[in-house]
């Protein structure tokens, strides 16, 4: 693989909790960004730019809910190509939404969320 070359993949998440079902769909460009030394371990670099929208429904406490919003992010891996191991990944994440409710109250809810993970092996 030479520096610059990318893939794409898609994740499809289901998350189902307290009467909500709710989907992620993410489309991911990963690109090699070259070799780094990483704690001494020469490691293949990947930047990968994730983008996504959800969506979902269900009920809580006699409220009908629906979801639906965006989300973008980056994440950065480096996997140890001589080890055959994932040897740290950083990640961050922002989710910008609304989730709607009907019933006895009708209202329209704002949603932000930012993740960050950051992930590191030990032998």
């Amino acid at each position: 693989m030479k520096v610059g070359e990318s893939w794409k993949t898609s994740e499809v998440d289901t998350v189902k909790q307290s009467g909500l079902d709710i989907i992620v769909n993410m489309e991911i460009t990963n690109t090699f960004s070259g070799v780094e030394t990483i704690d001494g371990v020469e490691c293949s670099k990947i930047i990968s730019k994730i983008a996504g929208m959800l969506e979902g429904s269900g009920s809580q406490m006699g409220a009908e809910v629906y979801f639906e919003g965006d989300t973008d992010g980056t994440s950065t891996w480096y996997f140890a190509f001589k080890e055959g191991r994932l040897l740290k990944s950083e990640t961050e994440m922002l989710m910008e939404g609304t989730a709607t409710v009907s019933g006895a109250q009708n209202m329209t809810i704002p949603i932000t969320q930012e993740t960050k993970v950051s992930l590191k092996s030990v032998k």
